[in-house]
C-alpha cells in the first residue's frame, strides 16, 4: 500500500463572494487535503485576486492554490497538485479543467495553482483598470517576463452548479459579453434545459438583457443586483434554500448530471468541447498539457473559436 499523499506544501484559498456553494466548497476541499483552508472576500475581483496572492506569500508554503467558490472539487485535484510538482522551476501557474453547466463542457474555470516564490513579482502586475479578466492578464503579463503556464487536462471541479438564481443570472449576463461568440451554439443549449432546469430560465433572462447592454460590466459582486432579483421575481421564482452539506460522491453525481440536460442538444455541446479542446491543446505538445507563453490565450482563443464556429 502506498503511504497517504501529504499536501502541507500548499495553501488552500477560498474566493468567494457570497456563492452558495461557499462552506460546502471548503469542506470538500479540507477533508481531500487535509489541509485547512483560507477564505478570502472582497470587491471587486481585482482586490479579491490582490489579497489571496499576498496571503499566499505571507504563509510561504511552496504552492498557493486558488479555487472559487462557485467550483465544487473532484477526487482528481490531488493528481493535478501532483503534476504541479513535477514542472519547471520557471512555471508560475497551473490551471486543471471543471465540467462547466452553463457552458456544456470541460474548461478552465475557478481553479489556480501558484508557485508562491514568484507570487510577489505578480503582485504590481494586477491591473489597476476596468478588465474583465484580471487574473489571465496577470497571468499573460507573468509569462511575458519568461514564467510560463501550464493547462492541465484533468478535471477537478465542476463549475456553477447549485448556485443561487441571482448568481446564475450574473455569470449568464457576463457569459454574454466574454463569450459572444457562442452565443449560436448555448443559446439553443439553454432553450432546450430551460423546461426540466429553472437554472436555464434565468440564464436565458439574463442574455436577453446582455444584449441591450453592450458597454462590459464591472466585475464585482453587487453588479446586476436590482436586475437580477427584478427578473427571478418576473420568472416567479423562489429562492434557492441553503444547501445541504455534500461529499465527493455528490459531487461525482452532479458532474454526471449533465448529460440528461443535453439530449437533445448533444452535437452543439459537442461543438463547443471541440473548439476549447482545439484552443487549449492545439498542437502535439500543447495536447500534453501546455500553452505558448509567447501568445495571449485570450486573443487566440476567441479568433480561433470564431473561425471553427463560423462566427467571424
Amino acid at each position: 500500500m502506498s503511504p497517504p499523499r501529504r499536501f502541507d506544501d500548499v495553501t488552500c484559498i477560498l474566493r468567494e463572494c457570497g456563492e452558495r456553494t461557499a462552506d460546502a466548497s471548503a469542506a470538500l476541499i479540507e477533508n481531500l487535503l487535509g489541509e485547512t483552508v483560507h477564505r478570502v472576500s472582497a470587491r471587486p475581483f481585482s482586490e479579491a485576486l490582490r489579497q489571496s496572492m499576498e496571503l499566499g506569500v505571507a504563509l510561504d508554503r511552496p504552492w498557493t492554490l486558488f479555487i472559487d467558490a462557485d467550483v465544487l472539487i473532484l477526487p482528481a485535484l490531488t493528481d493535478f497538485i501532483e503534476q504541479a510538482r513535477r514542472l519547471p522551476i520557471a512555471t508560475f501557474e497551473m490551471q486543471a479543467l471543471v465540467i462547466d453547466k452553463l457552458l456544456p463542457s470541460r474548461r478552465p474555470a475557478g481553479n489556480h495553482l501558484y508557485r508562491t516564490a514568484l507570487l510577489n513579482r505578480a503582485l504590481p502586475l494586477i491591473p489597476a483598470n476596468r478588465s474583465l479578466r484580471p487574473e489571465n492578464d496577470v497571468i499573460l503579463a507573468m509569462a511575458r517576463l519568461g514564467h510560463c503556464y501550464h493547462q492541465s487536462p484533468l478535471v477537478v471541479g465542476v463549475h456553477d452548479f447549485e448556485q443561487t438564481y441571482s448568481d446564475v443570472y450574473k455569470k449568464a449576463f457576463l457569459h454574454g459579453h466574454k463569450h459572444d461568440y457562442l452565443i449560436p451554439l448555448f443559446r439553443p443549449i439553454w432553450e432546450s434545459a430551460s423546461p426540466r432546469d429553472d437554472d436555464f430560465r434565468v440564464a436565458l433572462a439574463a442574455l436577453d438583457s446582455s444584449s441591450r447592454n453592450s458597454a462590459p460590466p464591472d466585475i464585482s459582486r453587487d453588479f446586476m443586483d436590482s436586475e437580477s432579483l427584478a427578473a427571478i421575481d418576473n420568472l416567479d421564482l423562489r429562492p434557492k434554500p441553503l444547501l445541504a452539506p455534500l461529499d465527493i460522491s455528490t459531487v461525482v453525481e452532479l458532474a454526471g448530471s449533465r448529460s440528461a440536460l443535453l439530449d437533445e442538444v448533444q452535437p452543439l455541446a459537442d461543438q463547443i468541447q471541440r473548439g476549447i479542446d482545439a484552443v487549449l491543446f492545439p498542437s502535439p505538445r500543447a495536447s500534453a498539457g501546455w500553452l505558448d507563453s509567447r501568445t495571449s490565450f485570450i486573443r487566440r482563443a476567441k479568433t480561433r473559436l470564431a473561425s471553427i464556429f463560423g462566427q467571424q
